[in-house]
């Protein structure tokens, strides 16, 4: 598995001054000083700013590497020199996001793993059944979109929401996979599903105005206490949803031209009016659907129960905490919730180990700002039953116990000005 790059495609350093690598492992890092970092800080802020301008808009898919036959008593040593291709790396932090703080946390060793399989996207998870009623667990299904609330045609003038239209995306499939430390671009770890056959208008739409085939969006959640100057990353789940665009799918399928020239030019990583990037108007609206049972079976207290109340459905601006990356048919975007301010995490925390019995839907949108973006309308949505993250399946991987570096090629650059 390759190491992780920057946000302008380079490789990270290590503060050794070099990457690691599988030919380093075992080797013991010298000690950095407060000075050292101090330097690593400042030099990774300098080289985010300018470098930007230069990144790859596409990032380079790893080469599929097959896997040798792995037992349980192999030496760890044998492993990562048969399969180095396989081996998933802890991200280290990005010390130009984290800023002076990162200078003052407890640094720790970066875990190296084998991944053991390359398991089928949504084999950890199962599909509702339509003999099961409204009372089943540990399972996913598609949401309905009209019931999301978005911003309407007139919304700048009314502040009037509406239902939304169909979503561009259907969901395929979902997977709930419990990790030792966060891992990005998990498409890479995973047997991604068949692609479906856009449509020939689809096909002949200039490269910039194309859309991806498969969206992957992987939401990182910690699922350890958050410290108002700790680390940010950790034991953890990733809730991935596997969308795909309709079989023969063509752009006249989508009535709202609006909605569908906005998730253009998101995928492409363009710049609106304004300079921001497209990117930046992505956002999430998380709703529970059985607030008052899950209020009793709980428990939650009062006061949880009204914060819930009058959250729920709230859409969220999901920037900055957000990366994306590509691939052959497919986007992927990884929303990292181990990064959320403070008071965030904390909230989160108090909530992680009583969704057992929730029934909850996540939908996204891209945001509209302007009249002629409006109205805005579902890009992808699903629905979850009753998932108990506490059991969730581990990722098929083995602790090599080493020093690492990264986790693959990073699409996450300074968005296109055309």
């Amino acid at each position: 598995m390759s190491s992780r790059t920057s946000a302008d495609g380079s490789p990270l350093a290590s503060p050794g001054g070099s990457g690691h690598n599988l030919a380093s492992i075992g080797e013991e890092e010298p000690p950095v000083g407060l000075l050292d970092l101090i330097a690593l800080w400042w030099e990774g802020r300098r080289a985010s700013t300018t470098q930007a301008a230069s990144f790859t808009d596409e990032a380079t898919p790893r080469s599929a590497v097959p896997l040798a036959p792995v037992s349980p008593h192999t030496p760890a040593s044998t492993i990562s020199a048969a399969v180095p291709e396989e081996v998933i790396e802890q991200s280290p932090p990005d010390a130009a996001k984290m800023g002076c703080i990162g200078l003052f946390t407890v640094a720790h060793a970066h875990k190296k793993f084998l991944r053991l399989a390359k398991p089928p996207a949504g084999s950890s998870f199962r599909r509702k059944t339509e003999q099961e009623g409204p009372g089943v667990a540990a399972a996913w299904g598609p949401a309905e979109c009209s019931t999301f609330m978005v911003r309407s045609q007139q919304y700048l003038r009314t502040k009037v929401k509406e239902g939304s239209g169909p979503a561009i995306y259907r969901l395929l499939s979902v997977d709930v996979y419990s990790f030792d430390f966060k891992l990005f671009h998990i498409a890479q770890h995973v047997q991604l599903p068949e692609a479906p056959r856009l449509g020939p208008e689809a096909l002949a739409l200039p490269h910039d105005q194309q859309l991806p085939p498969l969206l992957i969006i992987n939401l990182q959640l910690p699922w350890y206490p958050p410290s108002l100057f700790g680390a940010n990353d950790g034991k953890g789940h990733s809730l991935v949803y596997y969308f795909a665009l309709p079989e023969g799918w063509e752009p006249s399928q989508v009535d709202n031209k609006a909605a569908l020239a906005m998730v253009q030019r998101f995928v492409h990583n363009k710049r609106e009016f304004d300079g921001s990037p497209t990117r930046d108007r992505f956002k999430l609206i998380p709703r529970i659907i059985n607030v008052d049972e899950w209020a009793e079976k709980g428990p939650l207290s009062g006061y949880e129960h009204r914060l819930l109340v009058n959250y729920n459905e709230k859409p969220l601006l999901t920037r900055p905490q957000q990366r994306f990356y590509t691939g052959p048919g497919y986007l992927e975007i990884d929303l990292d919730v181990h990064n959320y301010a403070f008071i965030a995490r904390k909230a989160f925390h108090g909530y992680i180990h009583r969704l057992a019995p929730v029934v909850f839907e996540n939908a996204f949108v891209v945001q509209g700002n302007r009249p002629e973006e409006l109205p805005e309308q579902v890009l992808a949505a699903a629905r979850v039953y009753r998932c108990d993250f506490d059991n969730a399946r581990p990722f098929p991987a083995r602790s090599l116990d080493e020093l690492g570096n990264g986790t693959g090629p990073q699409h996450d650059g300074e968005a296109m000005r055309t």
